[in-house]
């Protein structure tokens, strides 16, 4: 299982449910918010920390044994949820 900065008091609450977990940093976030606006996506920081952590898995040296190790391939189709537009929670320039 891939996982990196999970907050240790959630742990025992969520790990029966998740397949892996990551941190990401602020500036990856404002990054990918940034970029979903650029394709019509109006997410905020927190809207856009599931698309931030998918980049930062698909681009990170383990890449191969984390998709493996969580059966992405190919034919895989992800779905990042969005759960805060723009508006809630700005984008910082």
């Amino acid at each position: 299982m891939f996982q990196v900065g999970l907050l240790t008091l959630a742990w025992p609450f969520v790990q029966n449910g998740l397949d892996g977990a990551i941190a990401i940093t602020d500036e990856q976030d404002i990054v990918a918010a940034k970029d979903l606006a650029k394709m019509g996506v109006a997410a905020g920081p927190c809207g856009a920390s599931g698309f931030a952590g998918l980049r930062s898995v698909l681009k990170s040296d383990e890449t191969n044994s984390v998709k493996q190790s969580l059966g992405i391939n190919s034919n895989s189709t992800l779905v990042i949820l969005i759960t805060e537009g723009s508006d809630a929670n700005p984008v910082p320039d």
